[in-house]
Order: structure tokens, then C-alpha cells, then sequence
């Protein structure tokens, strides 16, 4: 060992001593209960200190075991004490009072309830950027509750990756205490999902072109959170059933076709919009065609052939 070394080592030994020569002094009046909320029970959980101030101020933070675990008991006698304290800066105090302490643990208690709200919670708020879709969720299994050290914790459900589907889940609930993983539970759930889906209010003929009427949007089950069931409204009105749809049915575009606004064959009206200025010509069309399509129209003039936008009945803009 060098020097230094040596040096460092007689001062810490001096200060020691002097710690301890201050302490013989104090009086350690041990109580019969004690509670502790640390992971060490400390002198000043389990005993009442009598002497010099400065003293007693540099012993009550003085470890003497560690805690039970929360919410548990340890019963410590006179003897195991003063044992505990021989190797600390207490050791030179006097211990009298009572022959033995019972030291219990106090504890924070998370329910098992609390574990299934949080996992619950999570699911709804998870899809609930979704407003066609309903996620209705129900814990199928309850953990039990645990304790922990007093203190906030949060609990950070850990939600399954992937398409979700209707049907029973597990989801895993960790505890967190300052961002470090102090424990962790299991959460049963059982899913159910439900989406806004158009349906037919009244029966539907084959040919029978469909209305706003006709519609309903009701809340009808689906096995998948991305399946989408159906088409919306907006993309099926003016179309014609192919055959006849019984009330109720889930609407879905298979079951129509769309009705041509041109003809072919038909004169139409084009447009052709240049700015300000709008110039119209007569054409005539080459095939069907539905609003919003592409049609090929042969002008009545030239012959020559261009393709414009179906915009309404017999008419088309470019």
C-alpha cells in the first residue's frame, strides 16, 4: 500500500473513531413496534434517541436490517440488535427498552381490479381514434393484488402487436416506479368489435336503384378491427341490385352495379373549360359509362375522338 493510501486509510479509521467517541453518549431506547417503509429498517424506525443532538442526527438514518417485504413482519430481539449495530457507528451506544421489536413493512397495495381497469382502459383507448369502429372489452381473468414499497407507481399495460381479432387476449401489465420495472401481472380480456356499416332499410328489387331511403347505418359485429364490411353510402346510391337484397343485409358493392349516365351512341354535350372561358361541342359516345368515368366521345364536327369525364346525364367535360 502507498503512502497515500495509508494516509486515507488512518483518516477514515480517525473519523470513525470519532463517531463512535461521539455516540457513546446516546441512549437507544428500543420500542415494541416498530414501521418501516424503506428497504432498510433504520435505527430511528425501530428506537427513540436520547443525547447530544449532533449525535443523534448522525444515527437515525443508521441501517440496522433489511424490510420484510411489504406488507410482511419481522420480529428483531435486544441481542440480534445490538449484534446489527456493533459493525456501524452506533455500536458504542446504549440499547435498553424493549426485549424484542416487531418491525412490519408497510406497503402499497395494487388490486387485481386495478390490473384489469388499466388493461381494459388501454384496449379503448387504443382503438379510439377509430369513430366507425367499437371495441368493447371484458376482463375474463383477474390477477391477485400485490404489494409494493409506499410509493407512486404506474402500470403500463403491454398491448399484443399485430391485426387484432374478436375473442379472448392476454395482456401483460408491468409496474413501473420511476421508469424501473418494480413488477408485473397477467390480465385475461375478451374482445369484441363492432363497426358503422350501411344496411338495407326496406328490401331491395333486382334493378331497384338504391336511395338515402333505403339506407340504415347500424352497429353490426366483425371478427377483425381492420376488417371494413361494406362500402360507404356516398359510393353506393344510384346504383341498381343485381337481385333482390333483404332488409337488414349488410350492404356491400358486389350486390350492385353501377347505371350509365351516357349511352352508347348517345349525343352529348362536352365542355371544355380553359380558364375563364368555356367552349361546348357536340360529340357522340363510344361506350357506357357511369358519372365520374372516362368516356371516348367522337366529335360531331371533325370525327376526331377525345376522352373526357362523365359528369352528368348526356353530358361530359374535358
Amino acid at each position: 500500500m502507498t503512502a497515500r493510501g495509508i494516509s486515507a486509510l488512518c483518516l477514515c479509521a480517525g473519523v470513525l473513531a470519532e463517531v463512535r467517541a461521539a455516540t457513546e453518549s446516546v441512549v437507544v431506547e428500543l420500542r415494541t413496534e416498530a414501521r418501516t417503509s424503506g428497504d432498510q429498517v433504520l435505527l430511528s424506525d425501530i428506537a427513540d434517541l436520547s443525547g447530544p443532538r449532533e449525535s443523534i442526527a448522525a444515527l437515525l438514518d443508521c441501517p440496522v436490517v433489511r424490510s420484510p417485504k411489504p406488507g410482511g413482519v419481522r420480529t428483531m430481539t435486544k441481542p440480534e440488535i445490538v449484534e446489527a449495530l456493533r459493525a456501524g457507528p452506533a455500536a458504542k451506544c446504549v440499547v435498553s427498552g424493549a426485549a424484542e421489536v416487531q418491525v412490519r413493512a408497510e406497503a402499497l397495495t395494487v388490486s387485481g381490479a386495478s390490473f384489469a381497469d388499466a388493461a381494459v382502459e388501454a384496449i379503448q383507448k387504443y382503438f379510439s381514434d377509430q369513430p366507425e369502429l367499437q371495441a368493447t372489452v371484458e376482463a375474463t381473468s383477474v390477477p391477485a393484488a400485490q404489494c409494493f414499497r409506499p410509493g407512486a407507481v404506474e402500470l403500463k399495460p403491454e398491448l399484443p402487436t399485430g391485426e387484432w381479432f374478436a375473442g379472448p387476449r392476454t395482456v401483460h401489465v408491468r409496474v413501473l416506479r420511476d421508469a424501473r420495472q418494480v413488477g408485473e401481472a397477467t390480465v385475461g380480456v375478451r374482445v369484441r368489435f363492432q363497426r358503422h356499416v350501411p344496411v338495407a332499410a326496406c328490401r331491395l328489387e333486382a334493378g331497384e336503384t338504391l336511395t338515402e331511403a333505403c339506407v340504415a347505418m347500424e352497429w353490426r359485429d366483425t371478427i377483425s378491427a381492420k376488417q371494413y364490411v361494406g362500402l360507404g353510402v356516398e359510393r353506393l346510391l344510384a346504383r341498381q341490385a343485381r337481385s333482390a337484397v333483404p332488409a337488414g343485409r349488410i350492404l356491400e358493392g358486389r350486390f350492385f352495379k353501377a347505371v350509365p349516365i351516357i349511352r352508347r351512341g348517345e349525343q352529348v354535350t362536352l365542355r371544355v373549360t380553359r380558364g375563364a372561358l368555356t367552349i361546348t361541342a357536340l360529340a357522340e359516345a363510344r361506350a357506357d359509362a357511369e358519372a365520374g368515368a372516362t368516356v371516348l366521345l367522337r366529335l360531331t364536327d371533325s370525327g376526331a375522338e377525345v376522352r373526357a369525364r362523365a359528369a352528368g346525364p348526356g353530358e361530359a367535360e374535358l
